[in-house]
């Protein structure tokens, strides 16, 4: 049986189980994000109601948790090297592109740009002006993959993190504390 929950900011479906061994309600978040709720063969369907839309907060919770770790399941687990090779050169494509798109504002002169399998960082920059980018950015959002451009750019003119290189960033990026806490949930 299926059961909809509309709350004031979400919604969901909560499939109900019976199953003869359940002594007591539980409810689950399945990995594909279903709301599963097994309860007592001779369970009441109203109470299994009344305890959806009591943990109701609780489920919101698990099915927000269960999305970021989609997100970045994706960007972090390990790829083929056929596959590799194959997102890699994507996004040097898309990088390269957002290199030039940016760079019109900073008028930078940018060294090397290479795309790699980088463990801990979005990007690099080295002190002549190389740029080293995450192969990952490809799979990021438009706005936080020109935002990690932006930044690596700054550094060009600016290789720490100073006042002075953040009222750069901001030039381009002008809600970049909002945006690094966005790209926060992927790492």
């Amino acid at each position: 049986m299926l059961y909809k929950v509309v709350s004031d900011n979400f919604s969901f479906v909560c499939r109900f189980r019976r199953h003869p061994r359940a002594r007591s309600y539980t409810l689950s978040i399945r990995p594909d994000g279903a709301v599963l709720l097994t309860m007592p063969q001779r369970g009441s369907v109203r109470f299994a109601q009344k305890f959806v839309r009591e943990k109701h907060a609780w489920i919101f919770r698990q099915l927000v948790h269960s999305s970021r770790e989609s997100q970045t399941e994706g960007l972090f687990r390990k790829y083929s090297a056929t596959d590799y090779i194959r997102f890699r050169n994507r996004a040097r494509a898309v990088l390269f592109r957002d290199v030039s798109l940016v760079n019109r504002l900073y008028q930078f002169s940018v060294g090397d740009i290479s795309v790699r399998n980088q463990r801990s960082r979005w990007g690099s920059c080295s002190q002549n002006g190389d740029l080293s980018f995450n192969f990952r950015t490809y799979f990021l959002p438009e706005q936080l993959r020109q935002y990690i451009v932006a930044h690596e750019l700054c550094h060009i003119a600016q290789p720490n993190h100073s006042s002075d290189f953040w009222d750069l960033v901001a030039r381009f990026v002008p809600e970049h504390r909002l945006i690094r806490r966005q790209l926060r949930s992927f790492e």
